[in-house]
């Protein structure tokens, strides 16, 4: 099945200066995201939920994305934040996922992701509305790896010179690749 939904996976470290957005509006760079998938979600009246489990500081990171959001023009604004599976399947997380254009997963550690949300109710409504609605599903960094059926969780360093690369399982929204991200840190 051809999903109807909008899968964005954006390596990591967006541009939130919004005079800086502005300026570079129009040319092409990863830098101006944002913007776009506003405009893909279907622009500032869209509904957009913010999904900040990832984050050690999820506050901190939803302030700073509800104030580059707004002055791009977009007021129906949320954090839709996960912590257990009892909140992943709560009524009023479900109905905001129903409601949503688009569910953005912010950065952190993936693990926290995955733990908070696979195999929820949460996850099967967002699989659900990816197969079969307009909606935009898009993550950075952390957010961004977790898109994927496999993903990368880290490694484990040994006595050799190499490692091993600790695996494990994302959310399943694109089966056929790993996302990495962040290849120096």
């Amino acid at each position: 099945m051809i999903p109807k939904g909008k899968l964005i996976a954006i390596g990591g470290s967006i541009e939130m200066n919004i005079k800086k957005i502005k300026k570079m509006k129009g040319e092409l760079s990863e830098n101006v995201i944002l913007p776009k998938i506003i405009q893909l979600a279907g622009g500032s009246n869209s509904r957009i939920e913010l999904i900040t489990c990832a984050s050690s500081i999820p506050d901190e990171v939803w302030k700073d994305y509800e104030e580059v959001f707004r002055k791009l023009g977009v007021d129906n604004i949320g954090n839709l934040f996960f912590r257990g599976e009892e909140v992943a399947n709560s009524p009023e997380k479900l109905k905001r996922i129903e409601k949503a254009d688009m569910l953005l997963f912010t950065g952190g550690n993936q693990d926290n992701i995955r733990k908070s949300i696979k195999a929820t109710k949460a996850h099967e409504l967002m699989m659900t509305r990816y197969l079969q609605d307009d909606i935009v599903i898009a993550g950075t960094s952390a957010g961004a790896m977790t898109l994927s059926e496999e993903i990368i969780l880290g490694e484990k360093l040994g006595n050799r010179q190499d490692y091993d690369l600790l695996m494990g399982k994302g959310l399943g929204f694109l089966n056929q690749a790993i996302i990495d991200t962040h290849f120096t840190q």
